[in-house]
């Protein structure tokens, strides 16, 4: 009879514990619905205060933290604003006119292609309501569409300054609190975790930034002298997708310079091609290694794999920040889990090749 009673209560507490977790999961799952608005203007302002925090250092040793947070914040706005002037532009012009010529293009792309004897047709997408036009009017739709967004998150903008100050000119008071949450032997990770997320933040923002500009002065000055249409949108294409995409993304950016220097003839394309091809190695080999300076030390499929996750989760807020995030994981783990020795011969490898030995990465 004890026995019994002692198993109704078992089985009490057990229905009331999962009936209690059903209902705190219900309860977090509509508190996140109502705010999960915050999400990303808090995780870009976290990102930009991280990004900024190396800047802010260095004029910290000769003011306060503050006024060197107003400063780096002032400078970095009116940089983006003199680039978005200068540059919005030019692209909105150029932009405009590739937009308008894109069935041309085409036409011209099909008209060289079938001189090689490749014998292609693009009547059905170049056609009235074909793909062509249903290409451009997207491409049109998710300008007007990203413009009206830009214009409609002005009113965020401010918040988001208001944050990324605070988060950065208070970064110390802030990682403090969180330490006293935790128990001593915790928070030198938290620590690190804070000085690796500053590090891969601020150095994978920078190092984007630098190769960028150099990636889009290169091709626009090439693309100009080889008389390639468009050379300003076209290197700034370039120049912007070789560096959101890791590794890949200028060969993936280059095959649109590509395709409109078809359309003139068959030898400016591969005029093109040799150009990306060569500042590509050149990028890898001797710019890359000096600018990011192993910043950014995770495997190129990592880096690539995060970006399509980020992008899935998030958009495009996603995969500006999927990188660093990726990175600072990668370095956490490196630096706080055990590493072994390899005992085992793995596969494809010969026992004497030494595939076998040294830690596991």
């Amino acid at each position: 009879m004890d026995f019994s009673k002692q198993k109704r209560g078992t089985i009490l507490v057990l229905v009331l514990g999962v009936g209690g977790a059903i209902v705190f999961a219900e309860a977090v799952r509509a508190i996140l619905g109502r705010i999960g608005f915050l999400v990303a203007p808090v995780g870009i302002s976290l990102f930009f205060s991280f990004a900024m925090e190396p800047a802010v250092v260095r004029l910290e040793k000769r003011m306060r933290r503050g006024v060197a947070t107003f400063l780096v914040m002032l400078a970095s706005l009116l940089g983006i604003g003199a680039i978005a002037g200068v540059g919005g532009a030019v692209i909105l012009a150029e932009g405009q006119d590739f937009l308008d010529n894109l069935p041309s293009i085409a036409q011209n792309v099909e008209d060289r292609l079938n001189d090689l004897g490749l014998r292609v047709d693009f009547s059905d997408a170049l056609r009235p309501g074909g793909a062509v036009e249903d290409l451009r009017e997207t491409i049109i739709d998710r300008i007007q569409s990203f413009s009206g967004s830009a214009l409609v998150g002005l009113g965020t903008l401010l918040p988001m300054l208001f944050m990324i100050f605070y988060f950065t000119a208070d970064n110390r008071r802030l990682i403090r609190s969180a330490c006293t949450l935790l128990a001593p032997g915790r928070q030198q990770h938290v620590i690190r975790v804070w000085e690796l997320a500053i590090e891969k933040a601020g150095g994978y923002l920078y190092s984007r930034i630098v190769l960028a500009g150099i990636s889009t002065i290169v091709h626009s000055v090439a693309f100009l002298l080889l008389g390639v249409d468009y050379p300003i949108p076209m290197g700034i294409w370039v120049g912007v997708v070789s560096q959101v995409v890791p590794v890949v993304g200028t060969y993936l950016a280059g095959a649109l310079p590509v395709l409109v220097a078809l359309g003139i003839s068959p030898g400016r394309a591969v005029s093109v091609l040799f150009v990306i091809v060569v500042y590509q190695q050149i990028e890898n080999l001797f710019l890359a290694p000096k600018v990011t300076r192993n910043v950014i030390d995770i495997h190129p499929l990592a880096g690539f794999i995060s970006i399509l996750v980020g992008g899935a989760l998030l958009g495009w807020i996603g995969a500006l920040v999927a990188v660093p995030v990726c990175a600072t994981l990668v370095a956490f783990f490196s630096a706080f889990l055990p590493k072994h020795d390899v005992v085992v011969q793995l596969p494809g490898s010969s026992a004497d090749s030494g595939e076998a030995q040294g830690p596991t990465t």
